[in-house]
């Protein structure tokens, strides 16, 4: 059984299942990839004055970790501490009084905007199936 967006697929054919199994793993996969690939290329973030990337250390593009808790859903996440502060943004107050503003820089959110995921997904799927 495969759920997609609330839907319940079920079906006879084992040649299904698995082909579902396997396009929405390396859809995941491939999404994964679209993320990595925003953090390593220099964009013009909004509160930066210049053109660059997330990677100071390239600890954080390292940490991405994801599962699956089943055949229909995946769990990416970002394992360093300052992750989150990276995406969504921070101020940080130093001990001193001093202040510093980090500001967002939501690469999953360009990613999701970027990626086709429907199309990448059926292209995968028809690719296994017809196998």
């Amino acid at each position: 059984m495969a759920i997609i967006n609330g839907v319940s697929i079920q079906s006879p054919r084992r040649d299904i299942a698995e082909a579902h199994k396997k396009a929405f793993k390396e859809t995941a996969f491939l999404f994964m990839r679209k993320c990595q690939e925003i953090i390593s290329n220099p964009r013009n973030w909004d509160g930066y004055q210049d053109t660059r990337d997330i990677v100071d250390t390239g600890q954080l593009r390292a940490s991405a970790k994801m599962t699956f808790s089943n055949d229909s859903s995946a769990s990416l996440e970002w394992l360093t501490q300052y992750a989150a502060a990276v995406h969504n943004g921070a101020t940080i107050r130093y001990a001193n009084g001093n202040t510093r503003v980090i500001p967002a820089r939501e690469w999953t959110k360009i990613a999701e905007e970027e990626f086709d995921f429907p199309q990448t997904y059926t292209r995968l799927f028809n690719r296994y199936v017809n196998r």
